[in-house]
């Protein structure tokens, strides 16, 4: 039992390429070089507009709620129990994560990140990191799951529509 930390991360890789192995010889070679450069286009084009759209609204989005909290604290003095939700760059890129590549993918993403102000690192504040990163992995595990589930029927339904 005390090898199981040194053995886990070799057996995980093992079964990993096990596994691409598995869809790799499974899959038809000559349909995929044909269909290849077509299908590379399209899913860079889709991920070059995913980046840009979700970059710029976020920018945005970020210097709206900073001048509407200005805005509102300035007339009023307080905030009204208004509050704008504000998200870290990490926050969004791990839903963009989610978003494109899945559950698996946001959380691996999630999971790498490297917490800010590393500067002063104290026994309290390696905890909320680690809790925030916690919080993150299950945030986007559940969020890319349920883009899953409703995706899946959207592009059944949109199939069956164009079959038609």
């Amino acid at each position: 039992l005390q090898r199981i930390p040194d053995i886990s991360p070799i057996l995980s890789d093992v079964c990993f390429h096990l596994l691409f192995a598995a869809v790799g010889t499974t899959a038809d070679l000559s349909s995929a070089v044909a269909g290849g450069p077509m299908a590379l286009a399209f899913a860079t084009l889709a991920l070059i507009l995913h980046s840009v759209t979700v970059v710029l609204v976020t920018s945005s989005s970020m210097r709206m709620g900073r001048l509407l909290y200005t805005f509102i604290k300035t007339k009023s003095g307080v905030l009204n129990k208004l509050h704008w939700p504000r998200s870290s760059w990490q926050e969004v890129l791990t839903a963009s994560n989610a978003a494109i590549g899945g559950p698996s993918t946001a959380a691996a993403f999630a999971a790498g990140l490297i917490p800010r102000n590393d500067a002063k690192v104290t026994e309290s504040s390696s905890i909320e990191r680690s809790q925030y990163r916690s919080a993150l992995i299950i945030a986007a595990t559940f969020w890319g799951v349920f883009g899953y589930a409703i995706a899946t029927g959207i592009g059944v339904a949109i199939s069956r529509f164009l079959m038609r």
